[in-house]
């Protein structure tokens, strides 16, 4: 669903249809009050401007006292006070200076909100249109009952205006279904106004979001009280008098279904059309433009640079291919290189783009622009992007929009996403309770994997989205599908967002995935030995009960290691059983790096041993896909 319709659905109502902006009290419109009605003045004494005397003064007391002063704002800043303590600070000098200057009072007319001002609320209803017309969101009315003929006008005015797209007449709010799917309108991206809580059942069928105040997209348009029968709640308490009070819910952003490739650190340039002195612009200044981004951790994207000039797709690249989607390891170097050549020729730059939007399924935004997720990377659950227009008269206006926009770019935050744990650690070590952080961290081996193509310049900006388009290859291309199908065993590739190998251990207890191009898994005696008798449980084991398992351990570590020493056997089983020792952290630790070091985690998640703190721990990958031999 290329370019949905960002909405903004609101129950009809005067203030609407007038296009009202003044002041209101309990829903209703007060044009006769005005801002000068909402205050009384009274007279009061004010000071004059401090005298020259009173200045000298001043600078006489303070010039002494100056390292006292800096130190105590020293103190104030480290306890964050500074403010209250500059605040007293000038009250004392004043006073101060008062014993020695007479500083000399007149009066003033003072402004004080009277009873008036405490019931009445500012309305600004062109405001609010206005700013869904920036925001590229149409303004939909929608009415329980026919329109009269003078309301008719009032909304064609409106229409006509551009301020709003129509007004739908229904029973309920579920007839807006079939107009959503005509319109094609993303619910995702839009906006449910209600006048009675009860209403929001019917719009939680309709798709959109009650619940979660963060990604909540109804409000209730009230009176900041609970207007149904069935006691309150979040949307009720949270309900405005004020429909301007809604821009906040009209978000520049926009929401996607899916990231596709993006992450934090990639910036896509995208158009619809190719604008050829933009794009003569951008590949002129392309390095220069990259090399300032990346001070601040970005990469910017631009896909006509990978059909520009021989291709050399490098070892690194295509083993990190294989990498992120294991089932290409079944491909020689030239088989996945002649692959990645195909499509990176084939596929043009305004297919591509549109690739992409298929993909995210976000709604219409000014192109051509540069493209990116702020979502952070750890919070899969949101795809929020944004987006710069870029608009120019010649190539000085093209070079202060990219100074401005590297300038502006905010910079990813690492920290974003980290949850902590109020719960205190327990006195003495506990494998289980410590199981999450010590098994889980990557191995020096992935990382250098993960450095090294960072360091491969455009085609390490590149691999998501040659990964993502070699997974999301459509029909619609059945020359490029033809070329490729035989080296990406296409059906398989393309069926499922998780492709899975059969596990297989052979009578040497040798651990392969015949589906990954027959890779060896391999691991240490110990490690090996924990990971054959968790894969002997599907339902899983809990540390707590693991010494129960000791004479299977030792069993399975008698015929996989290549040791004699029978104490020697003992004590390592009796250290991997004992809950106050990591030694069993420290093999599942290693058995995840057998597999991340050889695929990513999506991946890698199925087939190592994991789960939560005091719950059994367990191997993913289903029984049917695992084959023992010995």
């Amino acid at each position: 669903m290329i370019d949905s319709i960002k909405a903004v659905f609101i129950p009809i109502d005067n203030r609407i249809l007038t296009n009202y902006q003044g002041y209101i009290r309990d829903g209703e419109m007060l044009p006769e009050v005005k801002e000068s009605d909402l205050y009384t003045e009274k007279e009061g004494e004010y000071e004059e401007e401090k005298s020259k005397a009173e200045r000298i003064t001043q600078y006489i007391i303070i010039i002494p006292l100056a390292p006292l002063i800096i130190l105590i704002f020293i103190i104030a800043e480290i306890f964050r006070s500074f403010d209250k303590v500059a605040t007293k600070m000038t009250i004392v000098v004043d006073s101060i200076v008062g014993i020695f200057v007479n500083r000399e009072k007149k009066r003033k007319l003072i402004k004080f909100r009277n009873e008036l001002s405490k019931d009445v609320k500012k309305e600004d209803i062109p405001e609010f249109l206005n700013h869904c017309r920036r925001n590229f969101a149409k303004v939909i009315l929608y009415s329980y009952h026919p329109l009269t003929p003078e309301q008719e006008t009032q909304v064609n005015k409106l229409v006509q205006q551009d301020l709003i797209a129509s007004c739908q007449i229904i029973s309920c709010l579920s007839e807006l279904s079939s107009f959503i799917t005509t319109e094609n309108i993303s619910i995702l991206n839009s906006l449910l106004v209600i006048l009675n809580s009860e209403e929001k059942f019917e719009a939680q069928l309709l798709g959109f979001n009650i619940e979660n105040s963060k990604s909540r997209n109804v409000e209730l348009w009230g009176n900041g009280q609970s207007t149904s029968n069935e006691g309150t709640g979040e949307l009720e308490w949270n309900s405005t008098e004020i429909i301007v009070k809604l821009t906040k819910n009209v978000e520049y952003y926009l929401k996607a279904k899916r990231r596709a490739f993006f992450n934090t650190e990639l910036i896509l340039f995208i158009e619809d059309e190719r604008d050829p002195s933009l794009n003569t612009y951008i590949e002129k200044n392309l390095g220069q433009i990259n090399d300032r981004l990346s001070v601040k951790g970005f990469k910017l994207l631009y896909f006509p640079s990978y059909q520009s000039g021989p291709l050399n797709i490098r070892g690194p690249i295509l083993e990190f291919i294989r990498y992120r989607m294991p089932i290409l390891y079944s491909l020689s170097d030239a088989e996945l290189g002649d692959a990645v050549d195909t499509i990176l020729r084939d596929i043009s730059p305004a297919e591509f783009y549109k690739m992409v939007l298929e993909e995210l399924e976000i709604p219409y935004f000014k192109r051509p622009c540069l493209l990116r997720i702020i979502s952070s990377n750890s919070n899969l659950t949101e795809n929020k992007f944004t987006y710069k227009p870029i608009e120019y008269r010649s190539g000085k206006d093209l070079t202060k929009f990219f100074d401005e926009y590297i300038t502006q770019v905010a910079i990813p935050n690492p920290g974003s996403g980290i949850f902590f744990s109020l719960a205190s650690p327990p006195d003495d070590y506990d494998a289980d309770y410590n199981f999450n952080r010590e098994s889980k961290e990557l191995s020096d081996e992935l990382k250098q994997k993960i450095d090294l193509i960072k360091a491969e310049g455009k085609y390490g900006v590149m691999i998501e989205a040659i990964m993502y388009m070699l997974g999301t290859i459509k029909e619609e291309k059945p020359d490029l599908i033809n070329k490729i199908k035989p080296l990406l065993e296409k059906n398989k590739l393309l069926e499922s967002e998780v492709v899975l190998s059969p596990l297989h251990i052979d009578k040497h207890y040798n651990i392969f995935l015949p589906e990954f191009g027959n890779l060896e898994v391999k691991m240490h005696a110990l490690p090996k030995t924990v990971y054959i008798l968790f894969l002997r449980y599907p339902v899983g084991i809990r540390f707590k009960e693991l010494y129960q398992y000791k004479d299977e351990l030792l069993q399975i570590y008698n015929k996989v290691t290549n040791k004699y020493e029978k104490e020697e056997i003992e004590r390592a089983i009796d250290d991997l059983v004992d809950m106050t020792k990591p030694n069993i952290n420290i093999q599942c630790s290693r058995i995840r790096a057998s597999f991340r070091n050889l695929m990513d985690e999506h991946i890698a998640r199925h087939y190592y041993i994991d789960g939560l703190n005091g719950e059994p721990k367990k191997i993913l990958i289903p029984d049917h896909l695992i084959d023992i031999r010995y």
